[in-house]
């Protein structure tokens, strides 16, 4: 789908969506409300990774209905970090937001991220998840992930997933990564670029469970 907006956004909203179709409208009805609010120029990418709920028909809809948002349909399912992948491929803004599509990533700290990115002359602002309130079966699991992580790779990345803000250059840097297997918090970390870090609580899913790995 091609949007008839600006060619250059100042926020590409970045979302890959599997098993949450319910939650697809009042995502994007938060973006506009706070990004529009916020004065800011925006796009929203939504990448369906053919989850089961066949979201793409809605996309359409959400799509047609505000040409801000886009749609991009993936041949068959990827699973997360590849989707955003693909995403990002697509993003044309100044800045791109990532944020999971059920809204435990709230839109409305996307304009805040983009006052520390500048205020700190980062590349990247990477959201610290805070308190949660998922299973404590995946709090344990994503704890003993990113022990491995830091014992293996030499990396801390506790806490963090993929809900951040990145700038074009962090978004060209990461896009030249050849590899198949691809976790956006380490691939961050690895491109050398500034970041910083904002602390937010997770907010409750709005719909569905999470169908995605445990690292993510």
């Amino acid at each position: 789908m091609n949007s008839q907006a600006s060619n250059k956004p100042r926020i590409s909203v970045l979302s890959p969506v599997y098993g949450c179709r319910p939650c697809l409208v009042k995502l994007v009805e938060q973006v506009r409300e706070t990004l529009d609010g916020a004065g800011l120029t925006w796009e929203l990418i939504l990448v369906d990774d053919r989850g089961p709920d066949e979201p793409w028909e809605l996309i359409c809809e959400l799509s047609r209905a505000d040409p801000r948002v886009r749609g991009i349909r993936l041949a068959r399912n990827h699973g997360q970090h590849l989707a955003i992948w693909a995403g990002l491929e697509a993003t044309r803004g100044e800045w791109a937001a990532v944020l999971d599509c059920d809204l435990q990533d709230e839109p409305t700290v996307i304009p805040r991220l983009l006052e520390m990115a500048e205020e700190d002359d980062v590349d990247a602002v990477i959201v610290d998840r805070g308190t949660w309130t998922d299973s404590a079966f995946r709090r344990l699991a994503s704890k003993l992930f990113y022990r491995a992580v830091r014992v293996i790779g030499g990396m801390r990345l506790e806490n963090i997933g993929n809900f951040g803000l990145y700038s074009r250059r962090m978004v060209e840097v990461l896009l030249r990564f050849g590899e198949q297997e691809v976790f956006l918090p380490m691939m961050v970390g690895l491109t050398g670029l500034k970041t910083c870090k904002f602390r937010c609580d997770r907010a409750e899913r709005v719909a569905g469970s999470t169908a995605y790995s445990l690292l993510a």
